[in-house]
């Protein structure tokens, strides 16, 4: 994404709009949006490291915090780089950094997404409060331009945008599947068929139950902020629609049908390449959530019966050889 192109691009469409600009809460808006998500995000980091520590503590009986937990910790924790070199405690550091970086790109891809949708959606609220009080003051033609250079700003950003809409949304989809999917396992013992309750995957302590249900609940809001922002591009894109529909007929002329079929036939909005975020598009996100996790859950209810049926049949064969 060459960042120079897309911001100099937007400042030659925004150089159009300017007698139309008059919201001054979307910086404000943008600002308490990346401090409160990226703090919450910080948060979360800091309880998964604090709990699973407290696992790993729990797990080989370490009273405190030692140079020999540190050691386990990173061993389990990054087996795939320490089962091929020696442990040392600045590869753990070097890996912690990196590893930290990549959470928060995730993070901060998000805090993009939600920020240019206040951004876009503040323009079209300011031409559709124009449109709402002046549209007999200012010709359809000048009103029709104008929008015209708000569709282009939205195609303009949404070309760069598109990638990353698309790797936050199938992202978010895959751990929320994932957390709700380890929250109901770890967190729901269930009862086994031969008479013995399945504790291996409980939650060890109550700051890592803690730590999930935290984690899924900010995944979620976090989801549904970039779904909503992101649909409030093309829904504040539709209301002039509504405006037109109200023009008297003594008024509606070539320009008022020319500006009509442009908002009903032109879809703006921003996009995760294959599919445009709408308002719809948080229903069908909640349908694959359910769909999937039906499909987790049946999965691993089957893995165990199946585990099971092995376990009792072993059992059996044992007891006639024996007898």
């Amino acid at each position: 994404m060459n960042w120079s192109k897309l911001i100099k691009r937007v400042l030659e469409i925004e150089v159009n709009l300017v007698e139309i600009r008059r919201s001054k809460t979307a910086f404000w808006k943008c600002n308490t949006i990346t401090y409160v998500v990226m703090f919450l995000a910080l948060l979360e980091h800091a309880m998964y490291k604090i709990s699973t520590i407290m696992k790993v503590m729990s797990d080989f009986n370490e009273s405190r915090l030692s140079d020999n937990v540190l050691e386990k910790y990173f061993s389990s924790w990054a087996p795939f780089i320490f089962d091929l070199t020696s442990y040392s405690l600045w590869k753990s550091i070097i890996f912690m950094i990196a590893n930290t970086q990549a959470t928060f790109a995730w993070d901060i891809t998000d805090v993009m997404i939600m920020c240019v949708s206040v951004y876009l959606t503040s323009y079209f609220q300011d031409f559709n409060g124009i449109i709402n009080k002046q549209y007999n003051s200012m010709s359809w033609e000048k009103l029709r331009v104008l929008y015209s250079h708000l569709v282009a700003l939205v195609k303009e950003i949404n070309s760069r945008f598109c990638y990353l809409i698309l790797l936050s949304f199938f992202t978010n989809l895959f751990f929320i599947c994932l957390q709700l999917f380890n929250t109901i396992n770890y967190g729901i013992p269930r009862q086994s068929n031969n008479g013995d309750r399945n504790l291996k995957n409980s939650i060890h302590s109550t700051v890592h139950l803690f730590y999930y249900l935290y984690s899924f609940v900010f995944l979620i809001i976090r989801t549904t902020l970039v779904c909503l922002l992101a649909a409030n591009v093309h829904k504040a894109a539709q209301e002039p629609m509504f405006v037109v529909g109200y023009v008297p007929a003594s008024e509606y002329t070539l320009e008022v049908q020319r500006f009509n079929r442009q908002i009903r036939y032109t879809t703006t909005a921003l996009s995760g390449v294959y599919f445009y975020v709408t308002r719809s598009t948080l229903l069908h996100v909640i349908g694959t959530i359910i769909t999937y996790e039906l499909v987790l859950l049946q999965f691993n209810i089957d893995n165990e019966d199946d585990a099971d049926l092995n376990y009792n049949g072993t059992l059996s064969n044992y007891t006639k050889i024996k007898f």
